[in-house]
């Protein structure tokens, strides 16, 4: 299960579960060390989720606490809206997973008004030095005209590449102002360092760092060995130079307040999303199965938690991992793949505490075990020769992905 989609059905079950419910959540999240903090937000070291406080001008608050402040203002209604793909050159599955969108919005609807929000990623920064303050650096060397060249190359290449908002050289300076210019930038440190070191180089010019700035680079002389592999290879570098890391390293999910959003207005039938899914994940699974993908044992699982009581029983929450283990054995699914399915089995026992049905925490199972769209390597990155093949994945995969969002989206609301 991909973090976005546990942080939206877990946040759905804080809302709207009973006083009692809520509060024995809070009690057990308290205890013990947790790999997510759901109580202070951007801590050093720590994958947390917040949201922005409805009362106090945007404040972020731990999600224990948002939930609760929320919960205080008598919630008439909760509901998740699905977004609209709004890169219409892009296949949805393909927008989805590459550009970190996520499809969900949660709207609150309280006595005095209906709050949207938006779950938002936010990283640390990666170096102490932020995308503006390397820009004032550029314009501190002799060959800045030279550097902001190959710097606008870099980026504009890097944000076409991987779908991103792309801008001119005019913009360049405005781009590094913005949260994907920090991005940008922080994805691209090695090659921007060494346009810098290249670019002074041929003017033979050791790079002029500010005192302002010293503690934000880590200066070294090029050991004998370097300089002789540069000069035979005709590159003018005459000492390194990298950035200094940033300690904090923390990543924040935020439920950020969001105004314009334009959503499908879709709210699919429970019975009718559950068949549409279905219906794709067999489809994907015998081509799968035909091309010898090794993606079928996944889809397979998916299908086989959804259809088949053994799969999970009503003592779910307990997760009984050896029981897991040999019923998924004796239907069949290599060692290989239950291993790595169990963590997703271990995260239904977070939502022991809200009494939903067996049927919805399959839905949740299934859901989470058959997402492999994402980048590299996952179901979005396989290639056939042949063209029949081609055209034919493509097409179960918008079919899959879209079937699954939709259950998905059905799950959040029931």
């Amino acid at each position: 299960m991909n973090m976005e989609d546990y942080i939206n059905i877990f946040t759905s079950g804080l809302l709207t579960c009973s006083d009692e419910q809520f509060d024995e959540t809070q009690k057990q999240l308290m205890l013990g060390d947790k790999s997510i903090d759901f109580i202070v937000p951007r801590k050093p070291k720590k994958y947390s989720v917040a949201g922005q406080s409805i009362t106090h001008n945007n404040e972020e608050t731990g999600l224990l606490q948002w939930c609760k402040q929320i919960r205080a203002n008598k919630v008439g209604e909760v509901k998740y809206l699905r977004f609209a793909n709004m890169v219409k050159n892009l296949p949805e599955h393909i927008y989805g997973a590459f550009a970190g969108a996520d499809p969900f919005g949660l709207s609150i609807k309280t006595p005095d008004n209906t709050y949207i929000f938006v779950l938002t990623i936010h990283y640390s920064k990666k170096y102490l030095i932020t995308a503006n303050q390397f820009a004032d650096f550029i314009d501190q060397q002799g060959a800045q005209k030279e550097i902001w060249d190959e710097v606008y190359q870099v980026l504009f290449d890097y944000q076409k590449n991987n779908f991103n908002q792309e801008f001119t050289k005019k913009e360049l300076h405005a781009f590094l102002s913005s949260v994907i210019g920090q991005q940008a930038f922080e994805n691209n440190p090695d090659n921007l360092i060494t346009i810098v070191l290249t670019e002074c180089g041929k003017k033979q010019a050791t790079v002029n760092i500010p005192d302002a700035m010293q503690k934000y680079f880590i200066r070294r002389k090029l050991s004998q060995e370097d300089i002789k592999i540069f000069k035979a290879n005709d590159i003018p570098i005459i000492e390194s130079l990298c950035l200094t890391n940033n300690d904090e390293d923390y990543t924040l999910e935020l439920f950020q307040r969001s105004e314009g959003v334009k959503w499908s207005g879709d709210f699919p039938e429970a019975l009718e999303t559950r068949q549409e899914y279905i219906r794709a994940l067999k489809k994907t699974i015998n081509f799968t199965q035909r091309v010898k993908s090794e993606f079928a044992e996944i889809f397979s699982m998916a299908l086989f938690i959804l259809e088949s009581e053994e799969a999970l029983n009503d003592n779910a929450e307990k997760v009984d991992e050896e029981l897991i283990k040999a019923t998924l054995k004796n239907a069949g699914f290599s060692d290989a793949i239950i291993q790595s399915s169990i963590p997703d089995f271990h995260l239904l026992a977070d939502f022991r505490n809200f009494s939903w049905s067996i049927n919805k925490l399959r839905g949740i199972l299934a859901v989470g075990i058959a997402d492999v769209f994402g980048g590299m390597g996952s179901w979005n990155d396989q290639y056939f020769e042949d063209e029949k093949d081609k055209v034919e994945y493509n097409d179960l995969s918008g079919q899959l992905y879209r079937s699954m969002k939709n259950y998905f989206h059905v799950l959040l609301n029931c």
